[in-house]
């Protein structure tokens, strides 16, 4: 399993590919966040997509509670960040880290298509219009 992920600057967005056989840890999770942080705050942007095929997740509870906070200590309140897996079904700590995070100002939501993620996001792709920048 691996933690590698890439970042690129989108028109409107950031986003996030993961490795193809990503595991969710966090020290991995950590060091995500990290990149994030910085390109939102080179580009001015509030919104991320994060693309991953297939992920295998290794976090406890305490572990979730602390990667939901960790944005908060990033001051990157406002964050609307929409997790993209076509297989992943949430459970109760996704549902734990979702309220943890809104509760410090940062909004993920988990989708299994990717359209829905763009359109959560407020992102109109380039052939049906102008996307929504910044913000």
């Amino acid at each position: 399993m691996s933690t590698d992920f890439s970042i690129s600057v989108e028109k409107g967005y950031i986003l996030v590919t993961l490795a193809p056989d990503y595991d969710i840890t966090p020290k991995g999770l950590l060091a995500q966040y990290q990149a994030i942080d910085k390109a939102c705050k080179e580009h001015g942007y509030k919104k991320v997509l994060v693309e991953g095929q297939r992920m295998a997740r290794h976090l406890s509870s305490w572990d979730a509670f602390r990667s939901g906070s960790a944005f908060a200590k990033l001051q990157l309140h406002g964050l609307r960040m929409a997790l993209c897996f076509p297989v992943y079904e949430p459970d109760e700590t996704t549902d734990f880290f979702l309220t943890v995070s809104k509760n410090r100002g940062i909004e993920f939501a988990f989708f299994q298509n990717r359209q829905e993620a763009l359109h959560w996001l407020d992102i109109v792709p380039a052939e049906q219009g102008t996307p929504s920048d910044k913000q």
